[in-house]
């Protein structure tokens, strides 16, 4: 009877630090979550570049040592971190170009068999010996140059095609005010023909008294 009441008493104790710990667990995730949270969020509103100093994980934090000395002028700190900015994305978005490039590569041998196999399969007895020639001599060239260097660069352009943060935020006020000179625009243009409307509506009604009055004169 001891033995079992122990290994009763045992598992109650387990169970209950299980629980107590699942608890104390739970908060703590809580709280290191809103940490994390309020450490990046508040100097992603920062609008001067202090937020570069913060918000790169090791070891490419220590990159933001020169954007100490500029941290004493608003100004100064301002372009070192929209630089500094323009300098992580390429240096993240690096790898990925090599990337793609192998990628391209990659396809270049399935390209040019496949296009060979089409030229086979629908040139007539006329042109079929020219083209397969021609395919032979200049498709990996004409491959690596159009197929290759032209996604290449399509991609190079989506990368260079990024906008700020507070470019895009400018930009979005910049519309919402072109929409609502518009609307004032047509809203005013409305109320001037109501005007109008009025004028005109009051004038026949005078011309039409006026005809009356002539009438029995």
């Amino acid at each position: 009877m001891s033995n079992i009441f122990l290994l009763n008493y045992l598992v109650a104790i387990l169970s209950t630090v299980f629980i107590i710990m699942t608890e104390y667990g739970e908060f703590e995730f809580r709280c290191n979550k809103y940490q994390y949270i309020e450490k990046y969020s508040t100097p992603m509103l920062d609008k001067d570049g202090y937020k570069e100093l913060v918000i790169h994980p090791p070891p490419l934090n220590f990159l933001t040592l020169p954007l100490v000395f500029g941290t004493f002028s608003r100004g100064c700190m301002r372009g070192c971190g929209s630089c500094f900015s323009k300098l992580m994305f390429w240096l993240e978005n690096i790898p990925f170009i090599f990337v793609f490039l192998a990628y391209e590569l990659s396809l270049v041998p399935l390209a040019y068999f496949k296009q060979l196999l089409s030229f086979a399969a629908k040139s007539n007895w006329k042109n079929f010996l020219f083209l397969i020639i021609f395919w032979l001599a200049f498709g990996i060239p004409i491959c690596i140059v159009i197929g290759v260097l032209g996604d290449l660069g399509n991609f190079l352009g989506v990368l260079c095609d990024y906008k700020l943060k507070d470019e895009e935020e400018r930009q979005k006020v910049e519309d919402d005010n072109s929409k609502d000179r518009i609307i004032l625009y047509n809203e005013m243009i409305d109320v001037m023909r109501a005007i109008m409307h009025i004028y005109k509506k009051r004038d026949e009604e005078e011309e039409s008294k006026r005809k009356r009055l002539l009438r029995v004169l």
